[in-house]
């Protein structure tokens, strides 16, 4: 229960039935990602330089986090203004991926990847650290095309304020869950 006396529970199916007027509401409204996190197969990722909205989000395409975050939104809408959820859109896997190519770091990168992977390994920590340091550096340098920086803002073309959270899919994925320990 709240300071202010509201009980906060999960709505049940009748009174999402009733929300809506009568009309069958899905609790999952966004269905290809009914799934839920943790427990879908690969990763899909995407070769579109764009964002995606944020209620489009599955495990697959965004990981867990932006697939409840778009999940929490859906429900908002869904609630008929019972209650609010920010809008919000996602950059789906595979679009680093893809500016990492279009700018030609794809080698670098992923050399260095694999050296970061076996220094981790082996315990070598100034290795991991240069290793690092090289992702750093080739990523960078790479710019990010007008489009992607319009297809975002797009967006939010009406909210007066919006809170970013970025995560990267080795910071985020199907197994691995390592919030903020990441620059």
């Amino acid at each position: 229960m709240t300071s202010d006396g509201a009980t906060l529970r999960p709505a049940t199916d009748a009174e999402l039935g009733t929300i809506s007027g009568g009309a069958a509401v899905s609790p999952t409204p966004n269905p290809a990602a009914a799934v839920g996190p943790g427990s879908i197969g690969a990763i899909e990722e995407t070769s579109v330089l764009a964002a995606a909205p944020l209620t489009s989000a599955t495990p697959a395409t965004a990981g867990s986090k932006a697939y409840i975050c778009g999940d929490l939104a859906a429900k908002a809408i869904a609630s008929g203004g019972l209650f609010k959820a920010p809008a919000g859109c996602v950059l789906p896997f595979g679009v680093m991926e893809a500016l990492v190519a279009k700018a030609g770091k794809s080698d670098i990168v992923a050399s260095s990847i694999a050296a970061a992977e076996g220094a981790a390994a082996a315990s070598d920590y100034a290795n991991l650290d240069a290793s690092c340091e090289a992702i750093r550096s080739a990523l960078k340098g790479i710019e990010i095309p007008p489009e992607v920086c319009a297809s975002i803002a797009q967006s939010f073309e009406s909210a007066g304020f919006i809170a970013v959270r970025s995560s990267a899919n080795v910071e985020v994925s199907l197994f691995k869950f390592s919030y903020g320990k990441l620059d």
